[in-house]
């Protein structure tokens, strides 16, 4: 079918069926025949479509596995980000309270305590393995320039997804608007 095309646009497809099968097979005229291009059809022994599906099924599952590596690394440079927000929140939350003698108060400094505490073992968590904490946080360095990332970088920042999980930033989330409820209140 794929053959079965307007005259002008057999000799292009034609071409890049001979080429496609060069570099999945090797070359036509080799010895012993694996495949001939016929008019309406591509001959090939025994075992080459079998081949051809295995060559396939290594290609698909290498590109989702690279999707899945970009994708872990986006989601693990967006945690970094967010906890790095949170840490500013918090930052704030205290500044504010200090300038306003919030903080002496003793649910604001339990809401403090509390988010300081999760946001310390989240982090803790995240920078067991030094290197990858590192590694993710050169990532990030790299997205904000505008670099493309190596591989150790996305699978550092992929790692990130492993052990921050979703839940546990909206936690942080929550507990800092919390101290700052608990700050304008005081």
């Amino acid at each position: 079918w794929c053959l079965e095309r307007r005259q002008r646009d057999k000799v292009a497809l034609r071409e890049r069926i001979k080429d496609v099968m060069e570099r999945l097979i090797g070359p036509e005229d080799a010895e012993p025949a694996l495949y001939r291009c016929g008019i309406k059809r591509i001959f090939m022994r025994s075992g080459m479509l079998g081949h051809l599906r295995g060559i396939l099924n290594f290609i698909i599952t290498h590109r989702a596995r690279m999707v899945q590596r970009k994708y872990r690394a986006k989601k693990g440079i967006s945690y970094l980000t967010r906890m790095e927000l949170v840490k500013d929140k918090l930052e704030q939350v205290i500044r504010t309270g200090a300038e306003t003698s919030v903080d002496r108060s003793r649910t604001v400094r339990a809401s403090i305590w509390q988010v300081n505490q999760t946001l310390e073992s989240s982090q803790g968590l995240a920078q067991k393995d030094s290197s990858v904490w590192e590694a993710a946080v050169t990532a990030k360095k790299s997205v904000r320039v505008g670099k493309g990332l190596t591989k150790k970088q996305e699978q550092a920042a992929g790692r990130l997804t492993t052990v921050l999980q979703e839940k546990d930033l909206d936690k942080l989330d929550q507990l800092v608007q919390h101290a700052a409820e608990q700050t304008s209140k005081a």
